[in-house]
């Protein structure tokens, strides 16, 4: 990078399901979209399984962060169904 930085790659370890968001905008005003995720994994009966990650697909470049698309990933599982409780 021009600035002297270096960005290096990494490969994470594979995950099975991943419930997804791509936003596109500002870095640091990501939140309303990670707050979205929660719901749709509750009422689709997931639960999350691990630590999020973030993808940039558009990395944030000075003066055009704005531009920025980001997909934001976190592991889930299916919630196993309660046993039903007898009477």
């Amino acid at each position: 990078m021009a600035d002297g930085r270096a960005m290096i790659m990494l490969s994470l370890p594979a995950v099975e399901t991943m419930v997804t968001a791509v936003r596109v905008g500002f870095p640091h005003t990501s939140h309303p979209c990670r707050a979205a995720l929660p719901g749709w994994v509750e009422t689709n009966g997931y639960e999350f399984a691990g630590n999020g990650r973030e993808l940039f697909i558009v990395p944030p470049t000075p003066g055009r962060e704005q531009e920025t698309v980001m997909e934001i990933q976190y592991p889930v599982r299916r919630v196993e169904a309660a046993p039903a409780l007898l009477n």
